[in-house]
């Protein structure tokens, strides 16, 4: 699988391209990072509950969004928090 990473025109957003089996996926990180900014401020405002998710959910995906990773798997595991 062939990666390439660059800063788009338009938004300036990191963007991860590949190209697997002819066709190209793109990742906004950016927008993956505001999805994980609003889970956090949601699961904040809630008592134990947010707090168990903060730490067991979102804290490993932030760190590991922190740390530079960029893969499909950490993409979709960010999207998928609700």
């Amino acid at each position: 699988m062939d990666f390439v990473k660059f800063n788009t025109i338009f938004s300036g957003a990191d963007v991860l391209l590949w190209k697997q089996e002819g066709v190209i996926s793109m990742f906004d990180w950016r927008k993956a990072e505001e999805h994980l900014n609003a889970c956090e401020k949601t699961y904040a405002a809630l008592s134990s509950g947010g707090y168990l998710v903060l730490n067991y959910v979102i804290g490993p995906l932030r760190e590991r969004l922190n740390k530079g990773e960029r893969t499909a798997e950490l993409w979709k595991e960010i999207m998928a928090t609700q």
